[in-house]
């Protein structure tokens, strides 16, 4: 699935050269997430970290055509399929990664403390996993993230398999919940920061 047909804006799959552009809506979408704030609680580095952070997972999927965007990149969605979710085993050999680190610096100690728990929250059955749901604020309110996310849903329910996201977002919950999506696990362990693990049951 390349395109949907569906009235409204183009929702396509992101190529390379949407890389900038999908990063700059990243950043900005997650600039007063709380999980963001807890990897990068300094306001000045937080552009430069989210970007290299918001780069790394693009790059990480873009070539399995597992990204999917409004026609202007207003809005995005990083998915990881049953098949990719191997991808992330070894990622501490990965180039990308460590490239990434280092030009995170500390920050990328707080998303291992945050990553932890909530993998041990995913199933160990085939699953579709939504990394990343994002919406330049510039575009909010029009439902575009809804329709990027639902590509991957849509791919998700042809192969009988659960889709699976986490938020640390309150105000996000009721959205999700109207979109189909379920609470499943709550993870605490980081303070001030509640981790809620959604599901989405095929269609």
């Amino acid at each position: 699935m390349t395109e949907s047909s569906v009235a409204g804006p183009l929702v396509r799959v992101a190529g390379p050269d949407d890389r900038d552009v999908v990063v700059a809506t990243v950043v900005a979408a997650f600039r007063n997430d709380p999980a963001f704030q807890y990897f990068f609680p300094d306001p000045k580095r937080y552009d430069h970290e989210a970007a290299v952070f918001a780069a790394y997972l693009f790059d990480k999927r873009v070539a399995k055509q597992l990204v999917w965007v409004a026609e202007n990149c207003e809005a995005v969605a990083m998915w990881d399929n049953p098949s990719s979710a191997a991808d992330w085993e070894n990622e501490g050999d990965d180039p990308l990664y460590l490239e990434a680190v280092e030009r995170m610096g500390s920050a990328a100690e707080r998303i291992e403390i945050y990553d932890g728990p909530v993998e041990a929250f995913l199933p160990s059955t085939p699953y579709w996993y939504l990394g990343i749901l994002a919406c330049h604020p510039d575009h909010a309110g029009q439902g575009l993230a809804r329709r990027v996310s639902r590509e991957g849903l849509n791919s998700a329910s042809a192969t009988g398999v659960d889709s699976y996201l986490e938020t640390t977002n309150p105000s996000n919950l009721g959205i999700y919940e109207r979109a189909g999506w379920e609470i499943v696990h709550e993870a605490n362990h980081i303070p001030d920061v509640p981790i809620w693990v959604l599901r989405h049951r095929p269609q």
